[in-house]
């Protein structure tokens, strides 16, 4: 499909329709489609480099503004989907175990394991010793590989997004046309 001595320059839809493209200089096509439609094509030399390129110049960000005001939408503890702890959203971390607990809000541990018996005898008043829980983001978010000067959230759609290699049966079916061109001497 393309040479390594060959630039992806641009792609259009069917009708005429900027796609976006990035090309990593060398490897086969990647196309990235959601539920609507192709979303953009990347040259990348793996499956796992492609998904990379797209997570980092094809989707679009979430903004900052959007995470600092919703935070809790978009991240999940890893430990307990309910934590009731302290987060810290801009570092990604959940402070369950690192939290001194008072007698109004138990330990996690005792909250998950313990009877309401043994619960009512928990003093768990030190510091757990335990590492911080890592938020995990909520479905159809990812972390950008590269990300500055945003985020370094995107989102995809939920609704059928896939990655594949760009087939010539496949570019023919979608009704891509691409403008390639060769690398001077």
């Amino acid at each position: 499909m393309i040479k390594d001595s060959q630039t992806l320059k641009s792609a259009k839809s069917e009708f005429g329709h900027d796609i976006k493209v990035y090309d990593d200089g060398f490897g086969p096509l990647w196309v990235y489609q959601e539920s609507l439609g192709v979303v953009g094509l990347v040259r990348a030399l793996s499956y796992e480099e492609a998904w990379d390129s797209v997570l980092d110049e094809i989707l679009t960000p979430v903004p900052s503004d959007e995470l600092r005001d919703f935070p809790g939408d978009f991240y999940v503890c890893g430990r307990d989907y309910h934590c009731p702890a302290p987060k810290i959203y801009s570092r990604g971390v959940c402070l369950c175990s690192l939290a001194v607990h008072s007698e109004a809000r138990r330990c996690w541990k005792c909250k998950q394991f313990h009877t309401p018996d043994q619960q009512k005898a928990c003093n768990c008043t030190e510091l757990k010793s335990l590492d911080p829980v890592y938020l995990t983001l909520a479905e159809g978010l990812h972390y950008m590989p590269n990300a500055s000067g945003t985020s370094g959230i995107v989102s995809e759609d939920l609704n059928g997004s896939h990655l594949s290699e760009l087939t010539d049966e496949l570019q023919e079916s979608l009704k891509i046309s691409l403008t390639i061109e060769d690398e001077e001497a």
